[in-house]
Formats: structure tokens, C-alpha cells, sequence
């Protein structure tokens, strides 16, 4: 799945109602396709630019499945009373904060502005394992990124995120014998 969530920062509660919709989606999808094709356990891969920096609330909530408070409060203003929503959905791992310990430094570049505000997530399954993602930038005197994006080797403001799946499937082909198929999937996101 992929989606861009709402970027300006005064309407911040939007976007966390948007992260709600697609974490309830994302959960709906998972379990749609485990009733229509019998998956006992299938994952769901997300690849966003998010807008939503990793100390945001609305961060937390698609990590977690809880924002940690039941009223999401900003500028000491109750936005949105969480559980209006219903269930709470399942919760994502992040691919570079599973990778690297922490998400990058930062995935959007502009002279005033760096944050991190893209990430591919996907739910924990036994049958999927993120095996390598593209290293970024640290710092923001690497030449990949000096003076801001975009630029001539960089077309856009967002550095390009990439992460290699290993997926697995097993079926019983019969009593004594497992076949095992591993897959492996490569997604780029600009």
C-alpha cells in the first residue's frame, strides 16, 4: 500500500485522522486476505511519505496500535478522542528503525528544513524478514545532499528509501513432505 498523508502542520490533527484510516484500513486489507485465500498469516507492506516525524504522536500510533493516551492533545488542545475510532488496528514495524536501531536522520532535505518523514512499515508475520535497506546520509554535510534537495543527482526533496524483503511461503504438499518457496522483493520509494 501507499498513500501521502497531509503536510501542513497547523491542521496536524487531519493527519493523524488519516493515519487512523489507514492503519484501519491496512488491518481490513490484512484480514480480507486471509479470509479470501485461506493465509493464516499474511502481512501488509506500507511505503509512505508520511509527513509525520518519529517523535509525533501520530508516529507512535502506527508503531504501537495506541497513541499512549486515549485524547491525542497538541498545544494543550484535544484534538481528536481516539476512541471515537473504534478498535484500535494492529501495529507496524518500521523497516529502518528494525534495521538500523532508529530511523534515519532524516529523509527530506531542504536548507531550513531536514526530517524524517518517510518510512516503509509492514505488520510482523513469520513468513516476511526486512534483509537490507539503503544506507543514508547522516549528515547533512554529506555531499549526496549539500546545499538541500532537489538537485541535479537528486530530483527530488525526499531521499529515496529502499528496503529488501525476504518472503516466505510454505504449503503442505502432502503428510511427510514441506516445500518451502523464498521470495525476495525489493521495494524503492522517491
Amino acid at each position: 500500500m501507499s498513500s501521502h498523508l497531509f503536510l501542513e502542520p497547523v491542521l496536524s490533527y487531519v493527519k493523524f485522522a488519516q493515519t487512523i484510516y489507514l492503519t484501519q484500513h491496512s488491518a481490513e486489507f490484512k484480514t480480507l486476505v486471509s479470509k479470501k485465500f485461506g493465509c493464516t498469516e499474511p502481512f501488509v507492506i506500507v511505503v509512505d511519505d508520511f509527513n509525520l516525524e518519529p517523535t509525533s504522536t501520530a508516529y507512535h500510533y502506527i508503531v504501537s496500535g495506541y497513541p499512549g493516551s486515549k485524547l491525542w492533545i497538541e498545544n494543550n488542545e484535544v484534538l481528536v478522542k481516539v476512541e471515537s475510532f473504534g478498535e484500535m488496528p494492529m501495529a507496524l514495524c518500521s523497516v529502518y528503525a528494525l534495521a538500523k536501531g532508529r530511523e534515519p536522520k532524516f529523509t527530506n532535505c531542504k536548507p531550513k528544513f531536514k526530517y524524517t518523514l518517510d518510512y516503509i512499515f509492514f505488520s510482523p508475520s513469520r513468513f516476511i524478514t526486512p534483509i537490507n535497506v539503503l544506507k543514508l546520509p547522516d549528515s547533512t554535510e554529506s555531499p549526496d545532499v549539500i546545499g538541500g534537495l532537489p538537485h541535479f543527482y537528486h530530483p527530488s526533496d525526499h531521499l529515496p528509501i529502499v528496503a529488501e524483503f525476504e518472503i516466505r511461503k510454505q504449503w503442505d504438499l502432502a503428510i511427510l513432505c514441506n516445500y518451502e518457496l523464498t521470495i525476495r522483493l525489493t521495494l524503492f520509494f522517491f
